[in-house]
């Protein structure tokens, strides 16, 4: 699964630099946790002298905006590049843990993702349990590397225990109201999360599943 802003043109085929290739967040901070992969750079040998691509070393947030910029010079003439994106958003509402042990409180009968934050692109969990006390579990599965999804249903108060197996739990507890971050509806389309300019603007393509979980784990333990 690509995670990738890259930038690409088979229209040149004179001299082609780059100068710098930066992400910024919706409020216009630099990501600087990024790693830029080219020609020279390329641990697969496969990136020609046209092609170069970035990738965040840190999982972006759902349903963001976001700005890449390319600075580059062809022929020795300075341009310039830059587009934007948003970020997929979830199927359902959900909750963002940062801390071990938190609560959360869902309403009965209704759907969530739950998501783990990340310390960095190696933490993640594939394996979890869970205990419970007078509700039912209605569905409960992977959302992706760093996310379920649940439901329960069942009376005011009662709860439920999911220990995952990169030492992290949480408690969800069944309650009148709720405090989950509401997700946004995207066209159908899009839910594949790719979004392709073809070579437009020599913009090769663009991956909104960048998002998820970077890839450049692969090349580094520690990222």
């Amino acid at each position: 699964m690509l995670k990738e802003i890259s930038f690409w043109s088979n229209r040149y085929t004179g001299s082609i630099a780059m100068q710098s290739f930066k992400l910024y967040d919706t409020d216009n901070i630099e990501m600087t946790n990024t790693r830029i992969l080219t020609q020279a750079t390329d641990p697969n040998a496969r990136f020609s002298a046209y092609e170069f691509a970035l990738f965040p070393l840190e999982r972006l947030n759902w349903n963001s905006n976001y700005r890449a910029e390319f600075i580059y010079t062809e022929d020795n003439e300075l341009k310039n590049k830059t587009w934007f994106f948003k970020t997929r958003a979830t199927l359902y509402p959900y909750y963002q843990v940062e801390s071990n042990n938190q609560t959360l409180q869902v309403i009965s009968g209704k759907p969530y993702v739950i998501y783990i934050q990340p310390t960095d692109c190696n933490d993640t969990f594939n394996g979890y349990n869970y205990s419970y006390s007078g509700l039912s579990v209605d569905s409960i599965g992977f959302n992706d590397l760093n996310s379920i999804y649940v439901q329960v249903s069942g009376a005011i108060g009662n709860s439920m225990t999911v220990n995952l197996n990169n030492n992290t739990s949480f408690t969800i507890v069944i309650s009148a109201t709720d405090s989950a971050l509401s997700n946004t509806s995207i066209p159908a389309e899009l839910r594949n999360s790719i979004i392709d300019f073809g070579d437009q603007f020599g913009i090769r393509r663009l991956y909104s599943k960048i998002s998820l979980r970077n890839v450049l784990c692969q090349f580094s333990a520690t990222c």
